[in-house]
């Protein structure tokens, strides 16, 4: 399957440069953010939470093929606050600079960007102490990943 990304070619360069960018923006946002979500929540609802991130991947690889404006206009029709649209793009800079770095193919699973992610930062222990992210919710996400693929 091939995906079409001819709406970022309007774009001088890819989001990240270098495996190293990759890295810090994965640690700092994505990964940061769903550290957080798992750290305000009971474990029991972990799963849950995770599953909902599989599919914000999902609709983001949608969404990828979308110029900016009509994924504005996609947020506008379904009611995105500000932090939702915030974490759609995010979603959709990571998938892109994934795809732009060969870490990930368009034919691989939305959640295997989780995966990826995941070995970009494991071993990276100034960056994840850094960025505030636990080991132990990586692990838990590791699993939860492995359970679903």
């Amino acid at each position: 399957m091939k995906l079409d990304l001819t709406s970022f070619l309007k774009r001088e360069e890819p989001p990240f440069r270098s495996l190293e960018e990759a890295k810090e923006y994965v640690a700092k946002y994505t990964l940061s953010f769903i550290n957080i979500e798992l750290e305000g929540l009971p474990e029991r609802e972990w799963e849950k939470t995770l599953s909902t991130w599989v599919k914000i991947f999902a609709f983001a690889k949608n969404l990828l093929k979308l110029p900016e404006e009509k994924r504005k206009e996609v947020y506008r029709k379904y009611r995105f606050d500000t932090v939702m649209e915030g974490v759609m793009e995010d979603a959709v800079k990571v998938l892109y600079g994934f795809y732009s770095l060969g870490i990930l193919k368009p034919e691989e699973k939305p959640q295997k960007v989780l995966e990826r992610a995941i070995e970009l930062v494991e071993g990276e222990e100034e960056l994840l102490k850094r960025e505030g992210i636990k080991k132990e919710n990586l692990e838990f996400i590791k699993d939860f990943l492995k359970k679903i693929s």
